[in-house]
């Protein structure tokens, strides 16, 4: 059986320039708009349904904006597998920002390396792992707690130096966008 996202992969642009073919965001939305309730991530928390994996990518990715990452910047992603790093990755991919996954089991040497060759912005990590992530990182690179992205009302971000911002809930600068209400398969955000 074919997974709804390698199936719209397979099927090639629907929409757009044919010489240019969907970003994988623009994918994302079509399966989104197609099949909203079919499961995205099985895990032991449940089921997040690929409408539910938007929403969650979509709050990420409003607060990683709002914490300075756009298109181009990288974010390093220090997370066990599951739930959080599937939601994460499509998140960092919504702003428009690149993801360099950090594993956690990496020795520290490599992580260090591949932090500062990396030329991270902002690492996305989860309250466990906040130790390692401060071990290898360049005082300059923020740090985001990432837990429950669907409730939290707020989340931190503090550079490995131990300074801080709360970035709560926010008014989106534009409206989101609804991958079921077109078929254009636009999709993002846009920085002010």
């Amino acid at each position: 059986m074919t997974s709804p996202l390698t199936a719209a992969i397979a099927a090639g642009p629907r929409h757009g320039h044919p010489s240019r073919p969907p970003t994988v965001v623009a994918m994302l939305a079509g399966v989104v708009r197609d099949r909203p309730d079919a499961p995205a991530v099985v895990d032991d928390e449940g089921v997040l349904t690929f409408e539910g994996l938007w929403r969650d990518a979509g709050i990420l990715a409003r607060r990683l904006l709002d914490a300075g990452v756009g298109r181009g910047d990288c974010v390093g992603l220090l997370l066990e597998p599951g739930r959080s790093l599937v939601v994460s990755v499509w998140a960092v991919l919504r702003a428009g920002a690149a993801y360099v996954p950090l594993a956690v089991d990496y020795p520290t040497p490599r992580l260090q390396l591949m932090a500062r060759d990396s030329g991270l912005r902002l690492v996305l990590t989860a309250p466990g792992l906040r130790a390692r992530a401060e071990s290898i990182l360049p005082a300059c690179v923020g740090i985001l707690i990432v837990e429950d992205r669907s409730s939290a009302d707020v989340l931190t971000i503090e550079t490995a130096d131990g300074t801080g911002v709360e970035i709560g809930p926010s008014t989106p600068r534009e409206p989101p966008v609804d991958p079921r209400a077109s078929r254009s398969g636009i999709v993002g955000w846009s920085r002010s």
